[in-house]
């Protein structure tokens, strides 16, 4: 079954980049340039701002790219239940992720996880974070790819890959955007009591994200004045890239954005990011496998400044088995 039409452009918006989805794919840069070129002659219209490093898909790429994400699930579910026919599983491993970053690390892994073990059936729920935290301890899920902050839930344990920075995000339209940090810039901080009375996008309160900078307002008595919120954090930069006020948001998610500057907070906030697993849990030889492959894919692809590889324990140990 050829749908490239839509595996194509999905890499390029989960990757935010050509140089990064050709690597995905197999293919060269030039060769995925030339295929997204006659896609988009085809349809009509553009899918993807050109204008930043990072590709971000334009109103008519959101509609498509929608649909796009429902055809590549009705192709994975078929070729799963098919294999599943000629090839019955023993076992099963459940990877739990929110819908954007953990579904693009799924479909990156299941092609090196599925052949190692081909009698253990990898299979993906999404979800946000609140019910699959609540899934992860009722079991219904082996391994939970998330973000934390210092300390995880009780009964829960974090095997940290990397950190990256929250940052305060404005758009083009907005009267502080001059004085933020353009990408790649050196960063420029901003106290919070600036922006007290500035309309701000936040994150929903089922969200790490909302976790965290609640409790850092709460820590600098700063009450912002919130004009809209929404769990999901594309929603949120989308938001925020439409003028409509300013909001914290990953540094990744900065970075994948056109027309957005940002501030460093002060002090600086911290995002961790990994994977979760149930305090108890002995790790068999495939979850720990599964673990490498997640922190390998985070290696290759979170490369700009604010997003730091940063391995606890746990990890350095399951590197040390399986680096070659």
């Amino acid at each position: 079954m050829d749908i490239r039409m839509y595996e194509y452009p999905l890499a390029i918006l989960q990757e935010g980049s050509l140089s990064l989805a050709a690597r995905r794919l197999g293919i060269s840069q030039s060769a995925l340039s030339h295929f997204l070129s006659a896609l988009e002659r085809q349809l009509g219209y553009a899918l993807f701002e050109r204008s930043t490093r990072y590709l971000s898909p334009t109103a008519s790429g959101r509609n498509y790219l929608l649909t796009a994400e429902q055809i590549v699930a009705v192709k994975r579910q078929t070729y799963h239940a098919i294999e599943a026919l000629e090839n019955p599983y023993t076992s099963k491993l459940v990877l739990g992720s929110t819908p954007h970053n953990g579904a693009a690390i799924y479909s990156s892994i299941f092609k090196e996880f599925s052949p190692a073990y081909p009698k253990i059936q990898l299979l993906h729920r999404e979800g946000y974070m609140k019910e699959l935290t609540t899934a992860l301890k009722q079991r219904q899920i082996d391994v939970l790819i998330a973000t934390s902050g210092n300390a995880p839930e009780s009964g829960l344990r974090f095997l940290r890959f990397a950190r990256q920075e929250l940052l305060l995000a404005v758009s083009q339209h907005h009267p502080i955007y001059e004085k933020a940090t353009p990408l790649y810039g050196e960063p420029v901080s901003l106290p919070l009591k600036e922006a007290e009375d500035v309309p701000f996008i936040m994150a929903g309160e089922s969200t790490t994200l909302f976790q965290l900078t609640s409790a850092y307002f709460r820590q600098f008595d700063f009450s912002p004045t919130i004009i809209f919120r929404t769990d999901n954090v594309l929603i949120l930069r989308e938001m925020i890239q439409s003028g409509l006020g300013c909001g914290i948001l990953p540094a990744t998610h900065v970075y994948a954005a056109s027309g957005i500057r940002y501030f460093s907070l002060e002090p600086r906030l911290w995002l961790n990011t990994g994977l979760l697993v149930q305090g108890n849990r002995v790790l068999t030889e495939p979850e720990r496998h599964l673990i490498y492959l997640c922190y390998r894919y985070t290696v290759r692809n979170r490369t700009h400044p604010h997003f730091f590889m940063d391995p606890n324990e746990p990890v350095r140990e399951i590197l040390k088995e399986f680096e070659p």
